[in-house]
């Protein structure tokens, strides 16, 4: 006979024949848990409705995991008022709701669900981490009241401009890659961010970024962007990533001294001698990447020299760390 495997939080793994179904013993298992309980693991049970697993009693939830299952409707959740964290990753949920009540919630996850529209979350005004990851969002809308949000993510939906996040003025992480936006514009609130990723998505100009002043981390590769500017007040960089872009001259970096990571991987870079000029005054540069362009092509086989002599302070070229005879070269 074939078994199934199914573990609710930190219960051993249980084995239930195949012809019976996991959700007709999720209930009974939930009767031995006592009331008060504060974290509670129903991930990948093949739950199908919230509704019908008991879940009212746990009055002192603090964290419901329910990842992986075949939920299509948020419901049941009315008296876990102590929720704080609530895990829907990747279910088959395609509108929100029931969440009303749950105004203690700091972290929800809506990730790899059918949701094509942001609302009925108004009540959530505690919020500091939201996780809508590969949905079908087309737009960015009704976030006005989370002033406390730290950490948005909305990547890979059907988002074609940044808008609605003016009032997220504790924003430090902004997630939009796997997008289809053209233009980077509406960010000049986030005077908290530190960390943007807009990667592949439709990007052809560097622009919007002077207000960004406290910004550590900019993702931008897989876009359209021909030309390094804009960065002049982005001094607190510590990654750039412009990768598989359209790039044709390494500049405009020489002043974002806190350089430790370079991606320009898969660009139009022809000169090493661009490389020298604008890196080598970065002497926090730890990590560059250079492959897949033009100049690595020109330099054949002594490429990974040109670019240690070029920068003698890096420790990783491309994804390779140097080696000690690379290291001793430029020592010497």
């Amino acid at each position: 006979m074939g078994y199934q495997l199914l573990k609710l939080m930190r219960l051993p793994f249980l084995l239930i024949p195949d012809h019976v179904s996991p959700l007709l013993l999720i209930a009974p298992l939930l009767v031995n848990y006592p009331d008060d309980i504060y974290e509670l693991d129903l991930n990948h049970a093949r739950i199908r409705s919230m509704a019908e697993i008991g879940l009212s009693r746990f009055t002192q939830l603090e964290f419901l995991g329910l990842r992986q299952n075949l939920i299509t409707k948020i419901e049941g959740l009315e008296s876990l008022v102590t929720l704080a964290d609530l895990e829907l990753y990747d279910n088959r949920i395609s509108h929100i709701e029931g969440l009303s009540t749950l105004t203690n919630l700091t972290h929800l996850d809506l990730s790899f669900n059918l949701i094509k529209v942001i609302e009925n979350l108004e009540a959530l005004r505690l919020l500091e981490k939201l996780y809508f990851v590969s949905n079908k969002i087309s737009k960015i809308e009704r976030l006005d009241n989370f002033s406390k949000l730290t950490m948005l993510e909305l990547g890979s939906n059907r988002i074609r401009t940044i808008e609605g996040l003016d009032n997220l003025v504790n924003l430090e992480e902004l997630f939009l890659g796997k997008n289809k936006i053209k233009k980077l514009q509406n960010l000049g609130n986030l005077k908290k961010l530190r960390l943007l990723s807009i990667q592949s998505n439709r990007i052809t100009q560097l622009e919007g970024l002077e207000e960004l002043t406290e910004l550590e981390g900019l993702y931008l590769d897989h876009n359209g962007i021909k030309v390094i500017e804009g960065l002049e007040n982005n001094l607190k960089l510590e990654t750039l990533d412009l990768g598989n872009n359209f790039i044709e001259k390494l500049e405009n970096i020489e002043h974002l001294v806190n350089l430790a990571d370079i991606w320009m991987s898969g660009n139009k870079l022809d000169s090493m001698a661009d490389v020298e000029r604008c890196c080598k005054p970065l002497t926090k540069l730890k990590t560059i990447y250079l492959e897949g362009n033009p100049l690595q092509e020109h330099s054949g086989a002594t490429y990974r020299l040109k670019v240690r002599l070029a920068v003698p302070q890096v420790k990783q070229i491309d994804a390779t760390y140097c080696t000690q005879a690379e290291m001793n070269i430029t020592a010497s």
